[in-house]
C-alpha cells in the first residue's frame, strides 16, 4: 500500500473510533491532548483498531515512551512492519481465539491447558514511570461529567468503599485504615455527592503483594498507586483529573520525582501517564510466578536488582 493510501486508511480508522467526525486533521500533530485533543480512552480504541484493522502488533514504544503520537507516525510504522508482524500476530490470534480443525473439543481442552499453565508459571512485565509533579501539563482537562477533586476526608474512605463489590469492601476497609495510620495522601473526586474515584500518594513506603516488592521512595521522592474509579462513572475523565489534581499537590508539598508503576497490558494506564501527564519510562520489573512464588527483577534508570525492596 501506498504512503498516502496508507495514510487515508489510518485516518478512516482514526474517524471511525473517535468523535472527531469530519475536522481537519494535521498529520504531523500530536493526536493528544497538546494537539487533536484525543484522551486517553480514544487513543486506546484508536490503537487497538489500528492493529485489528492490519493484523500486527505496535511496538511497545507506542505506549511506554514520550514521543508525539502522529497520523504520519503511525502511517510509517504500519508500512514499515505490517507484513512480518501481521502473520505472527493473525496466526497467534487464530491460534488463541478460535478452534482448530481438530474440533472445539481439543481447542477448549487446550485453552483449560493454557489458563492452567497461568496459574503453575506466568511471567509478567510492570513499567517504573516518573515525572516531576512541578512540571506536571497546565492544560485543564475538562470531564465529561463536573468532579470535586479534593484531599480525603475521614468519612470520605467509609464511602468509597462502596465502589468495590460486597465481598473486597473488608479488606478495602483494613487497607484504608492501614495507609492512612501510615500517613498516605488520600485523594478523591466527588461527581453529584458520590466518591467516583480514589487515588494514593505515599512518602514513606508501600508493600505490593502482586509484585512482591516494597516499593521505597529516596527523600524527595513520592509514590503513587491504586487509582481506582467508581464503575458508574469510568470512562468519563474523572480518574485523569483526579491523577493530575495529586500531581499538584505532590508539587506543593516538596515532591521533586514521583513514580507510579503500571502493568504492561495497561495500555490505558500507560497512554494516561505517558502522553496525557508527562510521565517518563525509567525502569521495568519483571515479575515470576511460579506456584504462587513471586520473584522479582528489575532495571532502574540503568541499575539491575533483584530482593524484597525497591528503592526509588
Amino acid at each position: 500500500m501506498k504512503h498516502a493510501d496508507m495514510r487515508q486508511a489510518v485516518l478512516a480508522i482514526l474517524r471511525e473510533t473517535t468523535l472527531i467526525g469530519e475536522r481537519v486533521v494535521d498529520p504531523d500533530a500530536p493526536l493528544g491532548e497538546q494537539g487533536l485533543g484525543l484522551d486517553s480512552l480514544a487513543l486506546v480504541k484508536f490503537l487497538t483498531a489500528l492493529e485489528n484493522h492490519f493484523d500486527l502488533e505496535l511496538p511497545e514504544e507506542v505506549w511506554i515512551d514520550r514521543q508525539a503520537l502522529t497520523l504520519t507516525g503511525f502511517s510509517e510504522a504500519i508500512g514499515i512492519s505490517a507484513a512480518p508482524v501481521a502473520t505472527a500476530a493473525a496466526a497467534e490470534r487464530a491460534s488463541a481465539e478460535t478452534p482448530n480443525e481438530a474440533g472445539g473439543a481439543a481447542w477448549k481442552i487446550g485453552k483449560i491447558f493454557r489458563l492452567a499453565m497461568g496459574l503453575i508459571y506466568r511471567d509478567e512485565t510492570f513499567y517504573i514511570l516518573a515525572s516531576d509533579p512541578g512540571r506536571a501539563p497546565n492544560h485543564d482537562h475538562v470531564p465529561a461529567v463536573t468532579v470535586r477533586c479534593r484531599l480525603a476526608e475521614a468519612d470520605d474512605l467509609e464511602k468509597a468503599v462502596i465502589m468495590w463489590p460486597r465481598r473486597q469492601r473488608q479488606r478495602k476497609r483494613r487497607t484504608f485504615a492501614a495507609r492512612v495510620s501510615a500517613g498516605y495522601a488520600a485523594y478523591v473526586g466527588e461527581v453529584e455527592g458520590t466518591i467516583a474515584a480514589i487515588d494514593w500518594v505515599t512518602t514513606t513506603e508501600d508493600r505490593e503483594r502482586h509484585l512482591g516488592l516494597t516499593i521505597r521512595p529516596r527523600p524527595g521522592g513520592c509514590y503513587g498507586l491504586d487509582l481506582y474509579e467508581h464503575p458508574d462513572w469510568q470512562e468519563k475523565g474523572v480518574g485523569l483529573a483526579v491523577l493530575l489534581y495529586g500531581l499538584r499537590q505532590s508539587a506543593a508539598q516538596g515532591c521533586r520525582r514521583q513514580f507510579t508503576i503500571v502493568q504492561s497490558t495497561n495500555h490505558k494506564m500507560l497512554l494516561t501517564c505517558v502522553q496525557l501527564l508527562g510521565f517518563e519510562t525509567v525502569g521495568r520489573i519483571a515479575v515470576r510466578r511460579i506456584f504462587g512464588v513471586i520473584r522479582s527483577s528489575w532495571q532502574v534508570d540503568g541499575i539491575v536488582g533483584r530482593g524484597r525492596v525497591l528503592e526509588l
